[in-house]
């Protein structure tokens, strides 16, 4: 059975025969692709494997909070098809398999692990279950580090043949020129690999993960988390110096005090214990307070920077910035600049890619409804009541924009001055005569 170009069902064309070390080399050359390189120097390179972008995720925690925060709150949209004319459909075949997608998932695991490496690689991979040619029957996320390019001719960027190596998936997908776009398809043509790719780096068609331009950054939280962790098991500032005022001690007089001072201090459980010394002890230096101080200013200053690319406002998540009124406005801006930006993308990815298959309308997309997001309700009833007050406006104008259905009776303008409806106006001057 031949489908889009390929031979589905039957056996591969016999290739030449390789040898061990020409397979372990091919290995080599296919997880060195996906280990990523950093290199600090003049040329600023600083390119973040998927699998190191995760790898920081789980291990920093402002990366994780930033990350969690547009992931988390992107996977509770309500899922909603619209037309041209923004008529919206709630139900259909299509919302189904997107809010259950595959036995094991429910909807919103399944958003988070979407969200989650969107917005940490600008890469989304999903593998459609079922035959090529009809609707998927299910849908399977595979995170990027297990996608791997086999094969890549020499003057184009994407790749003629793609592994994955996922307990999810375990297939090899060869290209296909399908109606002027490329799919990637298993041989039996019952699974289509899909790349959902944002941003890019140079040179590249994998995506550009956004911790890239914050390398530096997140070194230092690192290294700042060290060395409070350092201070902590030592007991003492390492750069405060003490010599004994008046006699001189030996070595291992020395090695003894020092013994003891690490016995008094080091640990959480000696905060605050009195030490007694045998002698008299004069300071020589306490000159770290200030580098202490400024390491950690510059810490909070690389941490306010990781919250600002990821557009997470920094009044919901700094106690500096942390008011009632600056909370209040935070909220609306984290979805409009956070996460309903990088659920657009994806679901315009998915509307071209996935939804394709189900043969949809002309002008139909995925999309949320921006009524059903209870953090926004305040603030949507904030902007209705602000609208009310404006001329030339009428009460089905101020519903829809709180996403309430028309009533009747609620079409005529408003007048601002006296909130009468214009239709009585007229009715008043007809019975006047004027």
């Amino acid at each position: 059975m031949k489908i889009f170009g390929i031979n589905f069902g039957k056996k591969e064309e016999p290739v030449q025969k390789k040898s061990i070390k020409d397979d372990i080399e091919q290995a080599k050359q296919a997880e060195a692709v996906n280990q990523g390189v950093i290199i600090f120097g003049e040329s600023l390179d600083h390119r973040i494997s998927p699998q190191k972008s995760y790898l920081l995720y789980e291990k920093v925690s402002i990366i994780f909070d930033a990350v969690d925060k547009v992931a988390s709150k992107g996977a509770d949209l309500s899922l909603v098809i619209k037309d041209k004319d923004r008529n919206v459909v709630r139900d259909s075949e299509i919302l189904n398999l997107l809010n259950k997608p595959n036995s094991m998932k429910t909807k919103t695991s399944f958003w988070n692990e979407v969200l989650t490496s969107f917005t940490l690689t600008n890469e989304a991979w999903f593998v459609a279950r079922g035959n090529v040619k009809y609707p998927p029957l299910a849908i399977d996320f595979i995170e990027p580090y297990d996608v791997i390019e086999i094969s890549k001719s020499s003057n184009e960027p994407m790749p003629m043949t793609i592994k994955t190596q996922s307990d999810k998936d375990r297939r090899t997908y060869y290209r296909e020129l399908i109606d002027g776009e490329y799919r990637f398809f298993s041989k039996d043509g019952l699974n289509e690999l899909i790349p959902v790719i944002g941003k890019n780096y140079s040179n590249s068609w994998r995506g550009m993960s956004k911790l890239s331009p914050l390398i530096e950054e997140v070194i230092h939280i690192k290294e700042g988390n060290k060395h409070n962790r350092a201070l902590l098991e030592n007991g003492m500032n390492a750069s405060i110096i003490i010599a004994p005022d008046n006699d001189e001690i030996d070595e291992d007089e020395t090695d003894d005090l020092r013994k003891q001072i690490k016995a008094k201090h080091q640990g959480s459980g000696n905060a605050g214990n009195v030490l007694m010394l045998p002698m008299s002890f004069k300071l020589v230096d306490k000159s770290a307070s200030n580098r202490d101080m400024d390491y950690m200013q510059l810490i909070d200053t690389d941490e306010s920077r990781v919250f600002r690319l990821f557009n997470i406002p920094l009044p919901l998540v700094k106690s500096t910035n942390m008011t009632q009124s600056n909370y209040e406005v935070a909220v609306p801006a984290l979805y409009s600049d956070a996460v309903l930006p990088i659920f657009n993308q994806v679901a315009e990815e998915i509307t071209a890619k996935i939804l394709r298959r189900y043969k949809l309308k002309k002008g139909e997309y995925l999309t949320f409804d921006e009524f059903n997001i209870p953090a926004l309700n305040n603030y949507q009833v904030k902007l209705m009541n602000e609208l009310i007050k404006t001329n030339s406006v009428t009460i089905n104008e101020v519903r829809s924009r709180g996403g309430l259905e028309k009533v009747d009776g609620a079409d005529d303008v408003m007048i601002s001055a006296n909130m009468i409806r214009l239709q009585d106006e007229k009715n008043l001057y007809s019975e006047t005569g004027e």
